[in-house]
């Protein structure tokens, strides 16, 4: 059934599926149409791109050599003016009268803290559960996985089986790198037999060397 001319329920469905996890640009490649238009049709289903997606791509854009933090950010091996020094060498009693008023006491609890286990949903559909010793919620899938597996390596992603971000069942979820994850969507422009060749080649290539590393 078409919808609007151009989209069809199918298109709709493969947009959704894509959009969190994939370049707004590479998916306007494969759907045949403009960078706009896919916006467009996102905006109308809400779509955002995953958290996951969004770290790193800025991640990747930071380490240009002309990405505007850089100018910014403290050269490597800088040391703060006031590391290892007491307040009063370097404030005023004046100045630590009045940071003390605004200041909160050792072992202050904020009114709005949550208990250990508090859940609550992000606006991308994912779950942050409340852990006991750390004051931000984190992410539920990630840590399910982390303390069955360890720590995520950096530059992997956690998935899931299903689909469901709501299914953090440690058996649903799988690790992959994000390099592989994106060359996963990049091909989705391919055909069905396409894509399983490339990924077949892609395993193929990583045995060959991990055997030649080994």
């Amino acid at each position: 059934m078409t919808i609007e001319g151009f989209w069809t329920r199918e298109r709709d469905e493969e947009l959704k599926r894509l959009y969190p996890d994939m370049l707004t640009r590479e998916i306007a490649e494969i759907f045949g149409c403009s960078i706009y238009g896919i916006r467009k049709r996102a905006g109308l289903f809400r779509l955002k791109k995953s958290r996951e997606f969004v770290r790193e791509t800025a991640r990747m854009r930071s380490l240009e050599p002309g990405h505007g933090s850089r100018k910014s950010r403290f050269p490597k091996g800088h040391i703060p003016f006031n590391r290892g020094k007491r307040q009063t060498e370097y404030m005023s009693p004046e100045m630590i009268e009045r940071v003390k008023s605004t200041g909160y006491r050792r072992g202050h609890v904020p009114h709005n803290a949550r208990p250990a286990g508090y859940e609550r949903l992000d606006r991308e559909g994912y779950v942050l559960i409340k852990v006991e010793g750390r004051r931000r919620l984190v992410s539920k899938h990630r840590w399910i996985w982390e303390q069955h597996h360890g720590i995520v390596p950096k530059g992997w992603n956690i998935q899931f089986r299903d689909g469901n971000r709501q299914n953090c069942d440690i058996d649903n979820l799988y690790v992959i790198s994000r390099s592989e994850q994106i060359h996963n969507n990049s091909i989705m422009r391919y055909p069905k037999e396409i894509r399983k060749a490339i990924r077949n080649i892609h395993k193929l290539n990583k045995c060959i060397k991990n055997h030649e590393t080994n």
